[in-house]
């Protein structure tokens, strides 16, 4: 620091003989934890939703939601949680009675607003220049007409708030709808990767219920595979939709990204060489077969996919709803991003061309 007449540098030096000792924490049931803290989250967040809030969620029927309306019933109450289901012509009747059970389940007020008449309305207004939408763009729609023009004015209407129901993984790779499902007041679990998602569904089942309320149809086994009896996920605006993530797998890497110590996709790529990776990433061999990823062409096709895209989304994501953080780095207010695109680095292109020359991975 400077001295008072601000012309010489002072030093100060501590000299500290006090002997220290080092502490541990042990390690406790990581989703129960961060359960608790989404739970602890919601109910100190009157600065936001005040000291009696209301809410209106979307129960789609697959298990964002589900744990969303979950979260809120066990931090609420059940008379505080108003559910609604807005089907399409995309929605299977399976996602739609899954919502149903989840509702009853709760036993919270559950509403069915279907969208079909009001997409064609909506369709009709945006077709009268004489050029169709295409199949994208009523994607978008009937996002749009979900999150805002139900769910918003429902709010309104009911004097309560809206929530977002996107996971971590949606979050980076930008996969929702903006002014559609990327509203709403509060993101509880913005913070969860899809993974932890599954854990603390079952860690809810298990662990607080005592018995199933998520429907397990939504749960897969841990290479994420379903039966024929279950539903996988998807945004169900299209036929035949399912959602284009690797899951378990997309899930570590997204971690990798943004924990405290993050991982350049450089480090991801000179794990892949050294034939490390699924055990920097904490998964099994058996994940990376199961999305092919052990192919090198497959893999780094991937790998800039995931990259590429989430940096894409940057301008989604500083529009996002207040996030409540469960981890080391969250999106929002913790991790900062610039809107500017990303360059490849000699060192990448480097790698690359050995990844290429790979026959498979591990061998």
């Amino acid at each position: 620091m400077l001295s008072e007449e601000g012309l010489k540098e002072d030093l100060i030096i501590i000299d500290n003989n006090t002997s220290f000792t080092s502490k541990t924490r042990d390690i406790g049931n990581t989703i129960r934890e961060k359960y608790l803290a989404i739970s602890n989250g919601l109910k100190n967040s009157t600065n936001i939703l005040g000291d009696n809030p209301r809410f209106v969620i979307g129960l789609s029927g697959g298990i964002d939601s589900a744990l969303v309306a979950t979260l809120l019933v066990l931090a609420f109450g059940k008379k505080k949680v108003i559910g609604v289901n807005m089907p399409s012509r995309y929605n299977s009747a399976e996602t739609k009675n899954s919502a149903k059970t989840l509702a009853h389940n709760l036993a919270i007020e559950y509403l069915v607003l279907p969208i079909e008449g009001v997409l064609k309305e909506n369709s009709a207004i945006l077709e009268q220049d004489g050029q169709e939408l295409s199949e994208y763009h009523l994607e978008n729609v009937q996002a749009k007409i979900r999150g805002t023009s139900i769910l918003s004015n429902l709010s309104a209407k009911y004097n309560c708030f809206f929530t977002n129901n996107g996971n971590k993984l949606e979050i980076a790779l930008g996969y929702s709808t903006l002014y559609g499902d990327w509203g709403g007041a509060i993101a509880p679990i913005g913070d969860l990767s899809k993974t932890e998602v599954v854990a603390m569904c079952r860690y809810i089942n298990d662990a607080v219920f005592g018995k199933e309320i998520i429907p397990e149809v939504l749960l897969p086994d841990g290479l994420w595979r379903f039966n024929k009896n279950q539903i996988q996920p998807s945004a169900e605006l299209k036929s035949n939709q399912v959602d284009p993530m690797k899951f378990g797998y997309h899930s570590k890497l997204l971690v990798a990204e943004t924990d405290y110590q993050k991982k350049c996709i450089e480090d991801i790529m000179a794990w892949y060489l050294e034939g490390i990776l699924h055990e920097k990433l904490g998964i099994s061999y058996e994940l990376m077969q199961r999305w092919g990823i052990d192919n090198p062409k497959e893999f780094l096709k991937d790998l800039e996919w995931f990259y590429d895209t989430i940096q894409k989304n940057v301008f989604k994501r500083v529009q996002s709803p207040p996030i409540i953080l469960t981890s080391k780095s969250s999106y929002g207010y913790d991790i900062r991003e610039s809107l500017l695109p990303t360059l490849k680095t000699k060192y990448f292109k480097e790698l690359k061309e050995k990844i290429k020359l790979m026959d498979k991975y591990g061998m």
